[in-house]
């Protein structure tokens, strides 16, 4: 085999190696949108304004409904990562809730207070 055979079989092998070395399964590629999402969302969650939280809930109800469609493609360890950035994720949505509810009962109370305190004067 000649030198220039050599070296364009050596082209084409690595241009295909390299090509089907950058393919991924659509589970992979989900696994990647949840991260990113994940990850996003974590690192960010404590700035969020209340149209924030509303586009990051429909995000996250978007990317679990379609963890159902992959789910049994999806390899142990890719599972496992899933679930560990829902279980964060859910706390902090459940954090997020609990502050909001709080403080709408300290406005709530102090609304009241101030109505007792019309009525008794």
């Amino acid at each position: 085999m000649s030198i220039m055979k050599k070296s364009l079989l050596l082209v084409v092998s690595l241009f295909m190696l390299f090509v089907c070395s950058s393919c991924k399964t659509a589970e992979q590629k989900y696994v990647d949108e949840y991260t990113r999402f994940a990850e996003s969302f974590l690192k960010q969650s404590s700035t969020y304004t209340a149209a924030d939280w509303e586009a990051a809930a429909t995000r996250y109800a978007q990317l679990r409904e379609q963890y159902a469609t992959y789910l049994t493609d999806l390899t142990p360890e890719q599972r496992q990562t899933i679930e560990q950035y829902n279980s964060k994720i859910n706390a902090e949505f459940i954090k997020h809730e609990t502050d909001s509810a709080s403080e709408k009962f300290k406005s709530l109370l102090k609304e009241t207070v101030g109505t007792l305190n019309e009525l008794l004067e």
